[in-house]
Parts: structure tokens; C-alpha cells; sequence
């Protein structure tokens, strides 16, 4: 297959190797390309364009990674991409530190960090095969399914009777279980903002922490400019003023967890003019004096929001995606669907995490939620433990003892990019890939959706030791570590069955469709613009090549779910201060605290930078007599260790809302593979400790909850009342920094209208 070829127009700015080369009517090479089909020829610092999927997220945004010299140095949207549109968040932009960082783990170690092997052929026999699983019941922990990746995981799991643990923060497995409620099937929503004229979101974050903030970020541009129509209005009801609700016209603020009684009571008044069967009947015995209590709102803002809802001819309503983890959270989610159910009489969903190469389908009981992995944990019957790039450890509240129920599931094998507490357990850790240096794949339907992603490698692996997590599988799966680089001694020719996990996302492709999807980063109907976003094609992503046809098909690996059932409100609420980890658009849930370009990038709200913080309102700072920077101690009864650190006063939430962003305790890992550089290089970095004490270890809201499992089987993050005190010594070692001219600004919260 031909590449995209473009002349350089000679100009003085020319190098004199170009010169030549035009003069010689030598065209130099540039294009999207593909393993199969390399350059003529190749100058000094000649980009390439690698398409490939971004692997940071579920989202599923079409990138190029553009390399000179065989290094990646940026990454660019694919403009005709349907979902990302040319566009890429600053967390997938942050991918490259994790191919480059310098405490990446690049030899298969113990949880101490001492090198076990460096032969991957004698370390699969004796701790990957499948036979070492065979009858043990093992627990797979993983942070999402997707893909021929996850196929693999999901035979694994049924050959060896094991169990699928999905640990997400947010968990989304409460959404799945209320959409296949409402709708039949168990996805995700999808919301269509540039459709919308008047939109209403209840609690979290869409545009730093929902599903795609690439499409949302999109489609609420296009909600805001109004093309060919007018100009759509935002309304958020929710206890802070984060980045979507410092995007809205009007915030209605609530107390902590409380969102869901806004949208009850919203939706009785319009069920009672409007009429109605899918709104829950047991929903009307909740008054709307109940509901304003209990959310601190005043009943004219509710009963006016009603109004403006039926005067909109497209409205939108939007749920938290982590409102599973209130109070009453599945309750929340479920009428929060139910009121766009009831207003516009559907609810649109999607997929992202299809599974592929999945036979039989996958049974129920197979994925389970936090309390049914502890369950399986405490049965003594799983004997090993298999956690795949994530730390449960700091995912885990107090009240879940993490290091010693990880202890009961036999052998722990951590396969990971970097070390962290959770690999400290382990009997051993081994290095993997990250998505810039390997196949993948990823099939997304729904909301009109046909998309089957594909990624492949830009360049070769950085670091010669490490491992991609689909070879890894692979050779487990067909019992032969040759994807691993492993070739017994004098075998004869055809001796391994030579499958690598790039053979089975190729599949039966033949040559040209298998290098149409490399070059166009898979398969999917392409946007077409109104306006090319790279003017200059020479010096950007060049335009795709032909679509290949149709993508395989896939597998909803959540169909298994028992639909939520919500068959009365559960009418609690907490008054006083609340407790609210905070997952912000920098660092997620902690895991993205490695990388200095997230560290560095501020706050949308608060401008911070590097560090925790305790964000309260400034009415409660005002009568505990504390103001910015003052350090504080939040303790919840019952659990034993405070969270100290500098405090945040704020007019932008709920007098009961106490934040903490969402960090890393104590990331000191410099003794790992002998990378010990010193304090300023621990793996996180000299920006690691999310906190206000550099030295002295960082803030995870997340691990100082004493909490209580909800309906969907996950923690209950929001809903624990807490202390709040001004620290007797008031010293920390370093604060957070804060941009005080950005926060010494006036400012204004607008009255609803």
C-alpha cells in the first residue's frame, strides 16, 4: 500500500540534505506508516506518524504519535477520528512520560524491588504458566476490560475458575447496573451535548472526569457556540464548583451526596404535569419540602428548574458517574437516568469495552465488585492473585484492610509500569509495557457508534526487560512464551506454535486490510470537517487512508450484571461536615501522580499546583478561625490515622463540604531496580507527594474512610461526617502552591434564574 507522499516547497529555510534531495526529484517520505511498509529512505529528524489509539482511558480517542529518529516526542488527534476529532486531553499528552520516566520497572523483581529473573523463559514456567492457576480459583484485579486484551483475560479467568475483580475509582460498575435497569443493557450513557438547548448536570465532572472528556469537551463547544441555532444554557447542581460546574450558567449548590433528592423532586413536579409511566411511582411519596431539606436547596429553586426543564425542547440531564459511591448512591444514579427517561422517553447508551475473541459469551459471577472479591478473598479458596497496573492498596478505605486481604489470595503477582504500595505485597512484579510500545485494540458501539480501535507500536521498547501485557497473555493462553521472546534451546524448526498477541488482533486479516488498519489506526467511519484543524499537512498527522471495512465484532463483558433494583428512596442525607475525595483532572485517583506534566498542571478552580489541600467553605473557615494555608486536621470517628494539610477556604461549595484531592501516601520506591537517585527522584518524581508534607508521607482521602459498602457492592466514598479542626502546631514542610493573583480575584456565584 502506497504512502502519502508531499513535496517540501523550497524555501531559504531549507536545510541543505533537503535541497539536494528535491533537487534529485526524491520525494521525502511522509505519512501515517505501518510496520509493513517502512520509508525509502529516511533523513535526520524526519517525523513519522504512528496512528494508534490512545490507552490512557476507556475513551477511545484516535491519536498519531509523531516520532523523529525512532523516539516519540508528541502526540496529535486524528482529525476524522469520531470520537476525539482530532483533539487529545493532557493525560493522554502525559503518556510519553511514562514511556521515558526514569523509575519505570525494567526487571522482574519481589516486592522488595531485588531482581528474581531476567530469564523470561524459566520465570513462565515457574510462575505464569497456566498450570500454576489450574485449581486455585485465582482472582484477577484489573482497572478495565476492553478489547482482545480483555478476551484473554476472560478465557483465563473461566479456564482456571478464577474471578474478574474490576477496581475503578470511580467505580462504573453501579452505572452499568442501573443503565441495564432502565434501558435493558448494561453500558454506559452517552450524552450528546451539541444536541442540547438546555442541559442539567447533577454532582461530578463531566468535562475533566467522565467517560470521554475528549466528545464531552467537543460537544460542549458546540453547545456553547450554538451553530445555526441558539446558544445552549448549562445549569449544575452539585456541592462544589468544579470544572463543569465553573462552565455552567448557574450552580445550585447542594449538600455533599444529596444531588439525587434535587432530581426526585424535579421530577415529581414534572411528572405531574406532564404525566408519564416510566417515573417510579414510589418516587412521588417524597415531598418537595422532603427534598429541599434534605439538599439544602430552597424549594422555589427546584420548582423552577422544573419549569425551565419542560420549556426546553432539547433537554439534557446528566449524572455523576461516581454517584455510586454516595450515600444513597445507587438510588441517585437511578433517578437521575429516570428523569431524562421521563423528559425526552430514552436514554442513549454506549460501549467502549467490548470484548473480542471471548467464546460461549461470559458468564455471570465471573466479574465481581469490591464486596465480592473481598467475599471470594476471605473463602480461602482463592490461591493466587493476579493485580494488572493499579494500586489496590491505595484505592482501599480503612474500614477494608487491603494488605491483609490481599495476604489471604495465595501468591500475588503484580504486573505494572511502576512500582507502588500494592507491589510492595508482592511475590513478584513484573514489567509491562505502555501503550505507545505495543499492540492493541479497542471495539466501541452504541450512540451510533461502529468503532474498532487499533493500536500499534511507535517505536521499539524503551526499557529491553519489560514486557507487553498482551504477549504476556498470549503465551499464557496458548502455553508457549515466544510472543516473550523465548525460543527453547536447539528447537526444531516449527517446534513453537508462534503465537504473539499481534497474531490475534490481526486475526484472519489479509496483508492489505491488516496494514489499512495500522495506518488508519483502525476501523470507522470518519468525521468529515468543517475545518481542518492541521493547516499545515506537511507538518502534521496527514489525512487518513481508506477505511478497511467492517470491524469484528465484540462482546458487552457485562451483560452478566443483575440490573439495579430500586424499588423505594432511601431518604438519607448527612448534615454537617462531609467528607469528599476529590478525583481531580491532574491526577485522577492518585495514579497519575508520576508524571511532572500533570503535577504541573493547575487546578481549573483552585490553581493549584504539586500538592494536596483541604478545601472547605469559607463560612466554616471563618468560624474555625483558619485561613489559607493554615494547616488543619480532618478526623473521621472510628478511624484512627487524621488527614493533615494545608487549607483551602473557598465561596465555591456547600458550607458541609470538606475536599481532598485524591493522591499517593508515600510513594518512596528509589531503591527499585537500582534506580535510587535520591529524595528528588523517588518514582513519583520531585512533584510525588500529592500532599503538604514533602517529607513526611502524602494525603489519600481514600484510605481514612471507615466505609460502608452501597447497594452496587463498592465503598461509600461520599457520606462520612467528619471533624474538623485547626492542627495545634500549624507547620508543614511545603504547601501547595496556589496562584494568589487567580485567587485574590473577585468573585461572584450567579443567582438561579
Amino acid at each position: 500500500m502506497s504512502l502519502t507522499r508531499r513535496n517540501f516547497i523550497k524555501c531559504g529555510l531549507m536545510t541543505g540534505a533537503a535541497v539536494s534531495l528535491t533537487a534529485c526529484q526524491r520525494n521525502v517520505e511522509h505519512g501515517v506508516v505501518s510496520q509493513y511498509v517502512m520509508p525509502e529512505y529516511a533523513i535526520p529528524a524526519q517525523p513519522l506518524y504512528w496512528a494508534t489509539t490512545c490507552g490512557e482511558c476507556i475513551g477511545g480517542c484516535g491519536v498519531a504519535v509523531k516520532t523523529t529518529d525512532g523516539r516519540a516526542i508528541k502526540l496529535e488527534g486524528l482529525p476524522e477520528h469520531p470520537l476525539s476529532r482530532g483533539r487529545l486531553c493532557a493525560r493522554g499528552q502525559s503518556g510519553l512520560q511514562v514511556t521515558y520516566h526514569p523509575s519505570r520497572l525494567n526487571d522482574i523483581t519481589d516486592g522488595s524491588g531485588k531482581v528474581l529473573s531476567r530469564d523470561w523463559g524459566e520465570f513462565f514456567k515457574s510462575t505464569l504458566d497456566k498450570s500454576n492457576l489450574t485449581d486455585k480459583q485465582p482472582l484477577f484485579v484489573v482497572r478495565s476490560l476492553g478489547g482482545t486484551l480483555g478476551g484473554l483475560l476472560i478465557e483465563l479467568a473461566k479456564e482456571t475458575k478464577g474471578k474478574i475483580w474490576l477496581l475503578d475509582y470511580p467505580s462504573r460498575l453501579a452505572e452499568r447496573q442501573v443503565m441495564k435497569a432502565l434501558t435493558g443493557k448494561a453500558e454506559l450513557p452517552f450524552y450528546r451535548f451539541e444536541d442540547a438547548d438546555y442541559a442539567v448536570t447533577f454532582g461530578g465532572d463531566l468535562l475533566a472526569l467522565g467517560h470521554n472528556i475528549v466528545r464531552s469537551g467537543w460537544g460542549y463547544g458546540e453547545f456553547r457556540q450554538g451553530r445555526g441555532r441558539d446558544r445552549g444554557t448549562l445549569v449544575s447542581v452539585s456541592s462544589r464548583i468544579n470544572m463543569t460546574a465553573g462552565n455552567s450558567d448557574r450552580w445550585l449548590p447542594t449538600r455533599p451526596g444529596a444531588e439525587g433528592w434535587v432530581a426526585l423532586a424535579v421530577g415529581n413536579i414534572i411528572a405531574a404535569k406532564k404525566g408519564g409511566s416510566v417515573w417510579p411511582a414510589w418516587a412521588k411519596s417524597v415531598s418537595l419540602e422532603k427534598a429541599a431539606e434534605a439538599s439544602g436547596l430552597e424549594a422555589s429553586l427546584i420548582e423552577r428548574l422544573a419549569a425551565q426543564l419542560l420549556k426546553a425542547k432539547k433537554p439534557l440531564i446528566v449524572a455523576d458517574s461516581d454517584a455510586g459511591n454516595y450515600i444513597n448512591g445507587v438510588d441517585s444514579l437511578y433517578i437521575i437516568h429516570s428523569l431524562q427517561k421521563l423528559l425526552t422517553g430514552s436514554i442513549e447508551t454506549f460501549e467502549p469495552e467490548n470484548v473480542l475473541g471471548v467464546k460461549g459469551g461470559v458468564p455471570k459471577g465471573l466479574i465481581v465488585n469490591t464486596a465480592e472479591a473481598m467475599k471470594h478473598l476471605d473463602s480461602t479458596n482463592c490461591l493466587a492473585t493476579w493485580i494488572f497496573d493499579l494500586d489496590v492498596v491505595n484505592l482501599m478505605p480503612a474500614s477494608i484492610d487491603a494488605k491483609a486481604q490481599l495476604a489471604k489470595g495465595g501468591n500475588l503477582v503484580v504486573f505494572s509500569t511502576f512500582a507502588s504500595e500494592t507491589s510492595k505485597l508482592a511475590k513478584a512484579v513484573v514489567p509491562i509495557l505502555n501503550w505507545v510500545e505495543e499492540f492493541g485494540d479497542q471495539r466501541i458501539t452504541g450512540a451510533g457508534l461502529d468503532i474498532y480501535n487499533v493500536q500499534q507500536p511507535a517505536i521499539r521498547p524503551h526499557w529491553e526487560n519489560a514486557r507487553s501485557l498482551g504477549d504476556i497473555l498470549t503465551a499464557i493462553k496458548v502455553g508457549d512464551p515466544i510472543g516473550l521472546g523465548v525460543i527453547p534451546n536447539g528447537a526444531a524448526d516449527g517446534a513453537s506454535k508462534g503465537k504473539t498477541f499481534h497474531d490475534l488482533i490481526k486475526g484472519d486479516a489479509d496483508q492489505t486490510r491488516w496494514e489499512a488498519l495500522l495506518a488508519r489506526g483502525g476501523s470507522y467511519k470518519e468525521e468529515s470537517l468543517a475545518s481542518d484543524i492541521y493547516k499545515h499537512r506537511v507538518a502534521t498527522p496527514p489525512k487518513l487512508v481508506a477505511d478497511p471495512g467492517k470491524p469484528p465484532a465484540g462482546v458487552n463483558p457485562y451483560e452478566g450484571l443483575e440490573p439495579a433494583s430500586v424499588t423505594a428512596w432511601t431518604e438519607t442525607f448527612v448534615e454537617g461536615p462531609v467528607l469528599v475525595p476529590i478525583a481531580t483532572l491532574a491526577l485522577r485517583d492518585g495514579s497519575l501522580g508520576n508524571r511532572p506534566w500533570m503535577q504541573e498542571l493547575p487546578d481549573p478552580m483552585t490553581t493549584s499546583v504539586w500538592g494536596g489541600y483541604i478545601e472547605m467553605s469559607q463560612t466554616l473557615a471563618d468560624k474555625l478561625k483558619v485561613k489559607r494555608h493554615d494547616v488543619v486536621r480532618v478526623t473521621v470517628p472510628g478511624v484512627e490515622k487524621a488527614i493533615v494539610g494545608p487549607a483551602l477556604p473557598s465561596a465555591s461549595m456547600h458550607e458541609d463540604f470538606i475536599g481532598v484531592p485524591v493522591g499517593a501516601e508515600n510513594p518512596d520506591y528509589s531503591g527499585w531496580s537500582n534506580l535510587n537517585y535520591g529524595l528528588g527522584s523517588k518514582v513519583f518524581g520531585r512533584y510525588g507527594y500529592t500532599n503538604a508534607n514533602y517529607s513526611k508521607g502524602g494525603i489519600n482521602p481514600l484510605t481514612k474512610i471507615k466505609a460502608e459498602m452501597t447497594k452496587a457492592g463498592e465503598p461509600q466514598w461520599v457520606g462520612a461526617k467528619v471533624e474538623v479542626a485547626k492542627d495545634p502546631e500549624n507547620k508543614v514542610d511545603m504547601i501547595t502552591a496556589m496562584d494568589i493573583r487567580v485567587f485574590e480575584l473577585p468573585r461572584e456565584i450567579l443567582p438561579f434564574q
